[in-house]
C-alpha cells in the first residue's frame, strides 16, 4: 500500500512542478523575445513546445494512479477481491477496476496475489516457498529427504 501511495505522491509533485514551469514559460518567452535574450527565449520555447504536449498525459497518468490507489485500498483496507464488486463499490466501471488490478499486480503494488481475470487470488505457492525459513535465524531451508533443515544453524523441520 506505501508503494502506490508514494507513487502517486511523486507523481502529483512532478505534475505540479511540470504545470507551474509550463504556466511560467509563457511569460517568460514573452519577455525574454522583448528583451532579446535568446537562450532563455529558446529554453521557453522548449518548455511550452514539450509542455503543451505531454502535460495531459502527465495529468492523465495522475488519475490513473489514483484510481489504482483507489482498488489497492479496496483490496487491502476493505479485503475485497472481486472486480465486480470494487467497481460497484467505487462506482467505475469493471473494465478499470481490472486494468487497475493488472497495473498493481505488475508494478508490485499487489504481492504474492493472482488475478484471473474477476478475482484476486493469494498466490499459495509463493507463500509457501516464502514460509520456508527457519525460524531460529531467518535462513531458507533445505529440502534433504523428508525433512527441511537450515544449513547455518542446523534447525530441522520434519513435515514438509
Amino acid at each position: 500500500m506505501e508503494k502506490v501511495k508514494s507513487a502517486k505522491i511523486k507523481l502529483f509533485i512532478f505534475a505540479v512542478i511540470y504545470s507551474v514551469l509550463f504556466a511560467a514559460s509563457v511569460p517568460g518567452l514573452i519577455l525574454s523575445a522583448v528583451n532579446s535574450i535568446t537562450a532563455l527565449m529558446i529554453i521557453c520555447i522548449v518548455i511550452v513546445a514539450v509542455g503543451f504536449y505531454t502535460l495531459p498525459v502527465v495529468w492523465i497518468k495522475f488519475a490513473e494512479i489514483c484510481t489504482v490507489y483507489k482498488v489497492v485500498n479496496m483490496i487491502y483496507g476493505e479485503q475485497i477481491f472481486e472486480a465486480d464488486q470494487i467497481a460497484a463499490q467505487l462506482q467505475i466501471d469493471v473494465k478499470t477496476v481490472c486494468a487497475s488490478i493488472r497495473t498493481a499486480v505488475h508494478n508490485g503494488y499487489l504481492k504474492n496475489y493472482l488475478f484471473d481475470g474477476n478475482i484476486l487470488k493469494p498466490n499459495d505457492k509463493k507463500r509457501a516457498l516464502s514460509a520456508k525459513k527457519c525460524p531460529n535465524c531467518g535462513a531458507n531451508l533445505k529440502e534433504g529427504g523428508e525433512k527441511y533443515f537450515c544449513p547455518y544453524c542446523g534447525f530441522e523441520v520434519s513435515d514438509k
